[in-house]
């Protein structure tokens, strides 16, 4: 060990100076991997929040027709967007990068997590941005729906926009200026300043162009079994006027209810040279083009528990639990009649009913002088007075031999049975402000031998009614062949479901005598079959003894009159086959 310690030497300078040399050359890389990394950690970031974004701004497009974006009368950044994004001789805009550029509105998104955008937090409605200093913001190309980060992300001397490269082909649009484009043919002129023209994909030379109902620019009426329009400006024009094309009345009450729900429809054009005039078919008539309605897919969630819809008047409805409402506008306003669906059964067997809310006022429910009922009886006086001019004399909801059939009918189980439901109807009405009645008429009972096809006793409805209508029935819609399989599956000890006393049919009346408007787009506030197709049993008293009485089927729409009562004997044995039934939920 002492021989090898005498024999080792000191460091020498050279050997110093080279060992700093390399240490200072390993930390100048190290720096310099260091602050790379942080750039690309930013760039990732910058990617991965478009990334995010352009999904959420799919989904919002898909399902609200329009991109999440604050107006251009709040935030309008076409002026400057593009010097800003041509910095440093990078520019990331494509060709189809056309139109405007807008704040990308980060609260209309949900569940969206961003690692930028927090000057978005600064924009004050009405207020045009400052540019200048808050450039820490999301932006988005309306027409190829491209997103932008504003700031951008400095990486090895070029500062980066966006995670795509410049368009090389236009994005598939499928709305313009919030209007659908038919499925098939894509965008072709129009938008804002002009009325759009769109093209088949398949061939070239068929155009049509879109009407809009919504903003008056095209008024749609009816005339006799045609449809009519004319442009709103030439109104005093008689050649203005053209007359649709339809295959029958069905085709034009589907035209009407795809009027109401898309705001408009699509007209066909004919094309010379640069020039477009409305085409005639041979008939001299316009050939149009509109949007089928999805009723399949258009309901909400069920509720869970009861609860109450706020529809977009701020007027409300009362929900029972395991209900579905309407998503489509033409049913998913009170005033129009709100639509809502209980669906029971087996996924290969489902049953289907679908109600109507009738609202009822407050004001119904007081007396001349204002005040408020404090009993049953005091409601349905009340109510009488508010619908008295559907009423007729003697007529009444009071129990009778046999109104409700069945075991006990006439031994005065019946009668306490009546009265209790009759208590908890004008209670339910009072507490909730109104009820829902069955949208359709039920016309036969399923699996009943004794009843056939469209061959109704009362003794069968009453007694199906207050079962909650849990039998399996069919409805005959709208006159036509297509049967529905109804059925309902309450708590009985929460909702009770009969026929319609006579107050709950002349507050129906009244509720649909006030919303109806000339030329409706839908008749009877989306109730079926209302005044028309057969008449209904009901759980009202004849002023002739034990004699039953049925309503609607021989209403007058245009008088707005579907108050029209019918007696008819009160016989369990007699069927009749103009007679069906509609049930209530309250």
């Amino acid at each position: 060990m002492k021989n090898i310690i005498k024999g080792e030497r000191g460091v020498t300078l050279i050997s110093l100076a080279a060992t700093v040399i390399i240490i200072g050359i390993i930390t100048t890389m190290l720096l310099y991997s260091i602050k790379d990394t942080d750039q690309v950690g930013k760039l990732t970031n910058l990617y991965t929040d478009i990334d995010n974004l352009s999904d959420k701004v799919s989904a919002y497009y898909s399902t609200y027709g329009k991109i999440p974006a604050l107006s251009k009368e709040t935030v309008n950044i076409n002026s400057i967007v593009e010097s800003d994004l041509k910095e440093n001789s990078n520019n990331p805009i494509g060709i189809n990068d056309e139109g405007d550029f807008l704040v990308i509105d980060l609260n209309a998104i949900e569940n969206l997590t961003l690692n930028y955008g927090e000057d978005f937090k600064k924009i004050v409605p009405n207020n045009t941005i400052n540019t200048a200093t808050d450039k820490d913001l999301y932006i988005i190309n309306e027409n190829s729906h491209n997103i932008f980060y504003l700031k951008g992300i400095e990486a090895e001397g070029k500062k980066y926009y966006t995670n795509q490269d410049k368009d090389t082909e236009k994005v598939d649009i499928r709305y313009v200026n919030n209007i659908k484009l038919l499925d098939g043919y894509k965008y072709f002129s129009g938008g804002k300043d002009s009325p759009i023209v769109i093209v088949n994909k398949q061939n070239d030379n068929e155009y049509y162009q879109w009407c809009d109902i919504e903003n008056s620019a095209y008024v749609l009426s009816e005339q006799n079994d045609d449809l009519i329009i004319r442009r709103a400006d030439l109104e005093d024009i008689p050649d203005n006027r053209m007359t649709i094309d339809l295959a029958d009345s069905e085709e034009k009450d589907n035209v009407l209810k795809s009027v109401y729900e898309f705001n408009g429809f699509y007209i066909k054009l004919q094309r010379s040279g640069d020039s477009f005039s409305i085409y005639t078919n041979a008939n001299g008539k316009v050939e149009i083009n509109y949007f089928p309605i999805d009723y399949t897919n258009s309901w909400s969630a069920t509720y869970d528990e009861e609860g109450i819809y706020r529809d977009k008047n701020g007027d409300t409805a009362y929900i029972p639990k395991g209900f579905q409402i309407s998503k489509l506008k033409i049913q998913n306003t009170i005033k129009q009649g709100l639509v809502a669906r209980k669906v029971s059964g087996s996924e290969s067997n489902p049953k289907i009913t679908e109600f109507v809310w009738i609202a009822v006022p407050k004001d119904a429910l007081k007396d001349n002088n204002g005040n408020a009922p404090n009993s049953s009886g005091e409601i349905e006086e009340n109510l009488i007075n508010y619908v008295k001019v559907y009423r007729e004399a003697d007529y009444d909801d009071a129990w009778f031999d046999g109104v409700i059939g069945g075991a006990g009918a006439g031994s005065g189980t019946e009668e306490v049975r009546y009265n209790e439901m009759k208590n908890k109807m004008l209670q339910s009405i009072s507490q909730k402000g109104g009820f829902w009645i069955s949208r359709n008429e039920i016309t036969e009972i399923v699996g009943n031998e004794e009843v056939s096809k469209n061959n109704m006793t009362y003794s069968d409805a009453t007694k199906e009614a207050i079962k909650l209508a849990k039998a399996s029935y069919k409805i005959n819609e709208n006159n036509t062949s297509e049967e529905t399989k109804i059925g309902l599956d309450l708590d009985e000890e929460q909702y009770q479901t009969s026929l319609l006393f006579g107050i709950q049919w002349d507050l129906a009346c009244k509720f649909v005598g006030e919303n109806l408007k000339e030329n409706s787009l839908v008749s009877s506030s989306n109730i079926l079959n209302l005044d028309g197709n057969v008449a209904e049993f009901t759980l009202e008293k004849s002023p002739t003894n034990n004699y039953v009485v049925v309503r609607g089927g021989i209403g007058d729409d245009v008088n707005k009159d579907f108050s029209k009562r019918t007696n008819i004997t009160n016989n369990s044995s007699t069927a009749d086959a103009n007679i069906g039934f509609r049930i209530t939920v309250y």
